[in-house]
């Protein structure tokens, strides 16, 4: 698959803009998810408040929380079966419409019950988006997929911030209003884009008329397209041994997924995953609150706790646009290395500070253990701490936070690339459940500098791994890194 590997390091960013354009469009679908994962800070505390109409107990807010995981591996699971039947646009066009009805669903509630309906909904849809990183890598340049993959953590990024954003100012019935609207553009947006050409080629070996269009929108330059065309073409006929959307799961399951080339990418972005998790980056997201409380830092006048999710809306969101960037240049692998290490560093500054400083385990943190709170004063704020582990938002959100998700549309073959791509972040999203629900029980049995420790060794793990076995793929064609794994 030769002829496209010259022109693609030539590109230049104007015959790249068709590119920009359809993987924003794409990506703008996974600011639910983002949505999703911070609404619940927002809507819980309402549900509780007297006279809120509905009302919710502690362990119905419980459920109206944890019912978008749920959702969210029933939608990443599905969508692989979609994806590969009915498109990647399509698909993208398909999350559009669970989410529309769950924000429907919420802004009508008027019972718990209604809550957990669109809450589910609402998980699907952000499963669903998934099809945006196999979209983005199948239509882009190998020099620019890097970089425009890392959008899809900045647009997760800015859902977050968005919903922390609308908090200071709107009700959650009216914020659910603003995002059926928004998911409504994106739903109209996503008309404007050509399908895959590489879906239209390989799944439904459509006419050479159709899958040039595709190609067409997508370059600029005609010499590029033909390019590009003859490359793609040529590609599909080497696809002999692709197994049929219509094939039985079980059949493509024997077919596809237990060979070598397979199975090395899927074992390596477990593991990639697995220490993602471990590493704490999400629990500090969760619990963001707490945790800065309880390495020793409080709230002083004028900034309460809605102030200090957007803080860290604005520091995950910044930072996801400098790694879009910076992946461009210097790849996967220095990102990765130089956010886990930096994670590592920051972390175990902060255990061996309390370990000379001990704070006390309920310092400026609402125990788990015995929900008693104890307020620190000034004098005992301990902002070395509180300065590290804004250091550790920020080194996390560089790489560990953002690549591995990339790493799904670019790893997986083009066989396994929907369904795969549907399995790995069902699994992600069950390590993620597993690792933020066991915290406070883990915290219970480590104390705060242990915990930090903790994610001090996983995150130097992490690193270990990554710098031994994950390949390089900046500048790589598609082709080219399915046939490493060969």
């Amino acid at each position: 698959c030769k002829p496209d590997i010259v022109p693609q390091r030539k590109s230049r960013w104007k015959d790249a803009i068709p590119q920009v354009v359809a993987s924003c469009i794409a990506h703008s679908i996974v600011i639910q998810a983002g949505v999703s994962m911070a609404y619940s800070a927002v809507l819980l505390p309402q549900l509780t408040e007297p006279g809120s109409s509905p009302t919710a107990t502690k362990d119905e807010c419980s459920w109206i929380a944890s019912l978008v995981t749920i959702g969210t591996l029933v939608g990443s699971m599905i969508t692989g079966p979609l994806m590969d039947r009915f498109g990647r646009k399509t698909t993208c066009q398909l999350s559009c419409v669970p989410l529309i009805v769950a924000w429907m669903m919420v802004f009508l509630a008027h019972n718990v019950e209604m809550l957990y309906v669109g809450r589910l909904l609402a998980g699907m849809g952000g499963g669903l988006s998934t099809v945006a990183l196999v979209y983005v890598s199948e239509v882009t340049y190998p020099t620019i997929r890097p970089m425009l993959l890392c959008l899809n953590s900045v647009f997760v990024s800015f859902g977050i911030l968005l919903t922390c954003v609308l908090a200071q100012w709107f009700t959650w019935r009216i914020m659910a209003v603003w995002f059926a609207s928004l998911i409504s553009c994106t739903f109209l947006a996503l008309w404007l884009i050509p399908e895959s050409p590489h879906w239209l080629a390989t799944y439904k070996h459509k006419r050479r008329d159709h899958i040039e269009t595709s190609v067409k929108w997508l370059n600029r330059r005609p010499q590029r397209y033909q390019q590009e065309l003859a490359t793609l073409l040529e590609t599909c006929q080497q696809q002999t041994d692709l197994p049929k959307p219509e094939e039985k799961f079980s059949k493509r399951f024997t077919k596809s997924f237990l060979t070598s080339s397979t199975l090395k990418p899927v074992i390596i972005l477990i593991f990639i995953f697995l220490f993602q998790q471990l590493s704490g980056g999400y629990v500090v997201i969760f619990y963001a609150v707490h945790v800065f409380k309880m390495v020793g830092g409080t709230f002083g006048e004028g900034f309460d706790e809605y102030d200090t999710l957007v803080l860290l809306g604005l520091i995950r969101f910044t930072m996801s646009i400098i790694s879009a960037g910076a992946s461009r240049r210097f790849g996967r692998r220095p990102l990765s290395i130089l956010s886990g290490l930096g994670m590592c560093i920051s972390t175990f500054i902060v255990g061996v500070y309390l370990h000379l400083k001990p704070v006390p385990y309920d310092g400026g943190f609402t125990s788990f253990r015995n929900n008693t709170e104890v307020v620190m004063t000034p004098e005992e704020e301990n902002w070395t701490c509180v300065v590290c582990v804004l250091l550790y938002v920020c080194f996390s959100s560089l790489g560990v936070l953002v690549i591995p998700w990339t790493l799904i549309g670019e790893l997986l073959p083009i066989k396994i690339r929907g369904i795969g791509g549907g399995v790995m972040v069902g699994i992600a999203y069950v390590l993620m459940f597993i690792v933020v629900k066991s915290f406070p029980y883990i915290l219970d049995i480590t104390g705060t500098t242990g915990i930090f420790f903790i994610f001090s060794m996983m995150s130097l793990a992490g690193v270990a791994f990554v710098y031994i076995f994950l390949p390089e793929t900046l500048g790589k064609t598609l082709k080219e890194i399915e046939d490493y794994f060969k």
